[in-house]
């Protein structure tokens, strides 16, 4: 979570993980926070049900952890837009310039649910306000956009998410992060019953579509997961993490291993293998001893690791592969367009005489949550789509890859010495529009 301070005593916190519920759902959803290591919570009234309905659903936001300074209050920032007499039900994005180098605050509401909350740089709100853009557009929901930037029907500053004295909005409440404890998941649960003994009370009056609606939400809580929150979930998380570029890492792993000479004190270089995290080197040993490897490696490869047969030598290289979060999602080509494009340019390379060999697969979803058929996702307005790829070759081809499209992921690498020669294999994914 992230706090922005305000003043003395209080600060706004972003970062909150949102969901909507109800007296049926909502301690099913405290437990499950709980059991997953939130320890904040923050939660404030939504938008209204649907028309014929009395239901009112709850906002209900919670973090792992707060980390506020002693004496400062905290509030969450969705939360305060969400009860703003203004903007309370509405659908509203909010992009607001912080203090700090380049970080941006996006809150978006959806009829008055939270869809984003979060500080982050410029590349990664751009994703989020990408995403919550596709949300209005599933939802045929038109939104106003508010805060400091340009294209804000207006202005919001930081201020504006407290209500100050004197203002019409004073007696609003205010929406505190607050502990998530067991005491508060009991007391939401009593809160829970006393709401299903009206519920129940009053399904005498109530018309058959109400009924319905009551039995899909229990449902749906008991199984405690909806196919698009789930994957809502996992496919932001996908567009956030920070992956391996194949036009930018191949690149600097060949200036990385430029000066490393094959044969070093009587030790063979057999493979280097690369990954997000790092590159390491394996030597097998030719003739020579650990201690004289020891003598002549350079400070920045220790540690060096010695195997239990005394044969081989791992090290770590010193420079670090640069890692970025897929680019918006209105930049991917798709499946067609790359073959036309990029794998067109490998067939050039791929004959007996060059020794070149790649594989592309079909499209297939991605960021599917852990044990789940892939199948009740697929349909789904903003599933994700890849293809996995790929290559074996010498080493000299490489540069084919430093054209690769952004959208281009490695998950990792090997280079290899045969003795004679330096070939690579390589293998990932290539993100693509549907």
């Amino acid at each position: 979570m992230q706090l922005v301070r305000l003043d003395k005593g209080r600060a706004l916190g972003f970062g909150l993980t949102w969901s909507t519920t109800d007296a049926l759902s909502r301690k099913d959803q405290l437990q499950r926070a709980y059991r997953n290591g939130s320890r904040v919570m923050a939660t404030f009234a939504g938008a209204k049900g649907e028309k014929g309905s009395a239901k009112r659903d709850d906002n209900l936001g919670h973090a792992k952890e707060l980390n506020a300074p002693k004496g400062v209050t905290a509030l969450s920032a969705a939360g305060q837009l969400g009860v703003h007499p203004k903007w309370a039900g509405s659908t509203v994005l909010l992009i607001l310039d912080t203090d700090k180098s380049g970080a941006v605050a996006v809150v978006g509401l959806l009829k008055g649910n939270v869809i984003v909350d979060a500080v982050a740089q410029q590349g990664d709100a751009n994703r989020l306000i990408d995403h919550y853009r596709q949300r209005c557009l599933q939802a045929n929901a038109e939104y106003k956009q508010i805060g400091s930037r340009e294209g804000s029907v207006e202005a919001f500053g930081w201020h504006d998410f407290i209500p100050e004295s004197g203002s019409r909005w004073r007696k609003s409440p205010v929406v505190k992060i607050q502990p998530l404890k067991q005491e508060s998941m009991l007391a939401w649960a009593g809160v829970g019953f006393l709401f299903l003994i009206a519920a129940i009370g009053a399904v005498y009056v109530l018309d058959m579509r109400s009924k319905e609606e009551a039995r899909m939400r229990l449902a749906r809580a008991n199984a405690q997961e909806d196919p698009a929150a789930l994957y809502e979930a996992s496919s932001q998380a996908l567009l956030l993490k920070p992956m391996l570029r194949a036009n930018l890492a191949v690149r600097e792993i060949r200036e990385g291993i430029n000066g490393i000479n094959v044969m070093r004190s009587g030790w063979k270089l057999t493979k280097i293998t690369c990954s997000a995290a790092g590159c390491a080197v394996t030597w097998a040993r030719n003739q020579g001893t650990y201690a004289e490897f020891d003598e002549s490696a350079p400070s920045e490869w220790r540690p060096l690791r010695l195997s239990d047969d005394l044969v081989t030598i791992t090290h770590s290289l010193p420079f670090k592969l640069t890692t970025k979060p897929l680019p918006t999602r209105t930049s991917w080509s798709t499946s067609k367009d790359f073959l036309q494009t990029e794998a067109s340019r490998w067939q050039r390379l791929i004959n007996d005489t060059i020794g070149l060999k790649a594989s592309l697969s079909s499209a297939e979803i991605q960021a599917i949550p852990p044990g789940k058929d892939p199948r009740q996702f697929e349909r789904l307005p903003n599933a994700i789509f890849g293809q996995k790829w790929s290559f074996s070759a010498p080493w000299w081809t490489s540069e084919i890859l430093d054209a690769a499209p952004d959208t281009m992921a490695i998950d990792a690498l090997t280079v290899e010495f045969d003795g004679k020669a330096l070939s690579y294999k390589a293998n990932g994914i290539i993100y693509v529009q549907q």
